[in-house]
């Protein structure tokens, strides 16, 4: 097997400059017809942590009433909403490197490709606790993957990008330096690198709670300019460890 796939991202209510949002992202998962036009035969989706998508989708408004604040003018008291720009959902997609054909036809890849998904449950459970809201599995594309949904329903002001690990970092170094006098350049270059920094951080954290353990690698032999025999010996000894690993939990 190959290098397994992860991808977070944030949405807020108005769509983005690519057209998406947090209900494009949310039909999209739901395999509306306008969304899906990339898959050709679509399936409705799996649920396999959490709240449906429509619960989903009523949590995430029921978030966004409850944070909106309450301000005083010369007309009195005025309840001022979350902005509709301001990202306000944190989105996983996780994606198998085995054909979803292939499964179905091994049932040995079928359990690993099982205890793959339950291990990206449990480090997201553990990485976001209760936030963590819904995960979902697609089978209808060549790979299968996984999506999981995350609101910030604990956080001041509904602010998703703080549960990004890569703007979360690249904020707090920012506003310490402005704090110390810091501006320009200096700033952005700091806080650019926090950004690289936490992200390679949260990739390492992934692949040592999930990818090791099922017998991924952490990346292709081009990424690490390795040989084609030294990727497959790799491979090889992930593979086997993680069958020792699991023979140790049975």
């Amino acid at each position: 097997m190959g290098p397994q796939f992860i991808h977070i991202e944030t949405y807020s209510v108005k769509p983005n400059k690519a057209g998406n949002s947090v209900d494009q992202v949310i039909k999209e998962a739901l395999r509306d017809a306008e969304f899906s036009v990339h898959v050709i035969e679509s399936q409705p989706p799996k649920l396999v942590h959490g709240v449906s998508l429509d619960q989903l989708r009523e949590e995430h408004a029921d978030m966004l009433d409850r944070n909106a604040t309450a301000v005083k003018t010369k007309k009195g008291i005025r309840h001022r909403k979350i902005r509709d720009d301001r990202d306000t959902l944190f989105t996983v997609v996780m994606s198998y490197p085995v054909a979803v054909e292939d499964l179905k036809k091994d049932p040995d890849e079928m359990r690993r490709y099982e205890k793959w998904r339950d291990l990206n449950i449990q480090f997201l459970s553990e990485q976001y606790g209760a936030q963590l809201k819904t995960v979902i599995e697609h089978e209808d594309e060549e790979y299968p993957h996984l999506h999981a949904y995350v609101l910030p329903d604990n956080e001041p002001g509904c602010f998703a990008q703080n549960l990004h690990p890569g703007h979360a970092a690249k904020a707090r170094a920012g506003a310490e330096l402005k704090s110390s006098g810091s501006d320009g350049k200096a700033v952005t270059k700091a806080a650019n690198a926090a950004y690289r920094a936490a992200m390679r951080d949260f990739q390492d954290e992934y692949f040592a709670a999930v990818g090791a353990p099922s017998g991924l690698t952490r990346t292709g032999p081009k990424r690490e300019r390795k040989t084609r025999k030294e990727w497959q010996e790799e491979k090889e000894r992930l593979r086997l460890y993680a069958d020792t690993l699991g023979d140790s939990r049975d």
